[in-house]
């Protein structure tokens, strides 16, 4: 869908922090970070919400879910770990295209500072290779 940004990235046709990339799926750094080191997690085929995911995207989805949360732990060593998914305008849904958040937590944190995602996907790729 060529209105859909990240189908865009998806295709290539948008730059993104890709951190990790297999035949189904794409993961790569939240440009807007709710902490450093947020990652999302994409099908590469466009599937506007959980409803609409299918087999085997969705295995693959899930699958790269836990390869990134492994990877975030190692590289950043958070105190716990947010993994969020939103369905609907009304769920906090922003891009409908599925997508599964990994976000690191730490007490007393901070926002994520968009000037450090670079940073951030060099710190994680080592875990994902």
């Amino acid at each position: 869908m060529s209105d859909c940004i990240f189908c865009r990235i998806v295709a290539g046709d948008a730059p993104a922090e890709i951190v990790f990339e297999d035949d189904l799926t794409l993961a790569f750094m939240d440009i807007f970070p709710a902490t450093d080191g947020h990652v999302l997690v994409v099908p590469k085929a466009h599937a506007e919400d959980v409803y609409a995911l299918e087999q085997p995207h969705a295995d693959a989805v899930w699958h790269t879910t836990l390869r990134v949360a492994h990877a975030v732990r190692a590289a950043f060593a958070p105190e716990g770990l947010t993994i969020r998914q939103a369905n609907g305008r009304v769920a906090s849904q922003h891009v409908f295209h599925f997508h599964v958040h990994v976000i690191p937590r730490n007490e007393g944190e901070s926002r994520g500072d968009a000037s450090r995602v670079g940073e951030m996907a060099g710190r994680l790729r080592p875990h994902l290779a």
